[in-house]
């Protein structure tokens, strides 16, 4: 069941709103900026530090940026490390701040996206006492099914992974293009399988996990993307698709396969191609090697429509010599 019929539509867009902040430049001793505060005032809270970015090389303004602390909705009047924040160009870095800071906000007016976290006593009386990923030692109940009261959206986490457990009239009422397993539970880990509860259930995430998951999605599962808005993904809107187009153009090109740095010269790698990136001709007549400059194999093939690396490098044969791990050492005649 598809949310759209026209599949000539732009990209859905889910808007990030930005939360009003001022900056304020911090400088050490050496006069360099080593970070800047965005300063503001949360719903019912005094003006405060709510979020600060760094540079990654101290006084370089125009280089890369990062998000280093911010503002938690369960402890709105401290800063906490922002862990798992993408490094940011400088000319992004403030708009980004508000819309975390937003983020913030959104979850203390709607603090249904944060759930209630079980406790440990509950966890153990909890029927949820094995997943994919192991015994859950945390439990954040999301919804409870109004017709048993049992909760029907959880996340959960163990000592090695974690993710989403729809139960029940959740997993029933997943839609078909997002819905995974065949049973009355589905287990959604959190690397990727999160963006289907999160286009599912909306109304359980702020504003910049949604934007975040659309994004995922439709870069690494297209055709659930496709299936679930009812429309078709252009060129340069999926890195999947973008990938796989390239390699259809290529297949009887030599595309690497592996690569490591060339014996002896940290200035080249060594590099495995067979056509068209098959690996099932590795091992065989087609499987070739060459030296490529480090720089040169690094920079990889970027597609034209979206300008993002494809992961893929293809060999110039007319360029790029073959290599001969075991050079002649035959003796010349007559010596």
């Amino acid at each position: 069941m598809s949310q759209h019929e026209n599949p000539s539509q732009p990209l859905p867009r889910i808007e990030r709103p930005e939360h009003p902040l001022s900056f304020r430049p911090v400088h050490d001793e050496r006069g360099r900026l080593t970070v800047l505060e965005g300063i503001g005032r949360l719903t019912g809270g005094e003006e405060q530090v709510l979020v600060v970015g760094r540079p990654q090389a101290a006084g370089d303004l125009t280089g890369v940026w990062e998000i280093l602390d911010a503002v938690s909705p369960r402890s709105p009047k401290k800063l906490e490390r922002a862990w798992g924040m993408d490094l940011l160009p400088h000319d992004t870095l403030k708009r980004r701040m508000g819309q975390v800071v937003a983020d913030v906000e959104h979850s203390i007016l709607h603090p249904e996206v944060l759930g209630r976290k079980l406790s440990l006593k509950e966890i153990r009386a909890s029927e949820l006492q094995n997943t994919p990923w192991g015994k859950p030692d945390h439990i954040t109940v999301f919804r409870v099914d109004p017709e048993s009261g049992a909760p029907d959206i959880m996340s959960v986490s163990t000592p090695g992974h974690g993710g989403f457990v729809l139960t029940a009239r959740a997993q029933a009422g997943m839609p078909p293009s997002l819905r995974l397993g065949a049973g009355n539970v589905g287990f959604y880990e959190e690397d990727s399988d999160w963006t289907r509860v999160a286009l599912a259930h909306p109304e359980l995430f702020v504003p910049g996990d949604l934007a975040k998951a659309e994004e995922i999605i439709r870069h690494w599962d297209p055709q659930a993307w496709e299936q679930f808005y009812g429309q078709k993904l252009q060129p340069g809107q999926s890195s999947v698709n973008d990938r796989a187009n390239f390699l259809s153009l290529h297949e009887h090109d030599l595309i690497a396969v592996s690569a490591c740095l060339a014996p002896g010269d940290e200035s080249n790698v060594l590099v495995t191609a067979v056509p068209g990136e098959n690996r099932n001709l590795m091992g065989t007549d087609k499987e070739k090697q060459f030296i490529i400059p480090y720089d040169e194999y690094r920079a990889g093939q970027v597609d034209p429509v979206s300008g993002r690396k494809l992961g893929i490098f293809v060999i110039n044969p007319i360029v790029h010599a073959e290599y001969d791990p075991e050079p002649s050492h035959a003796p010349v005649p007559g010596m």
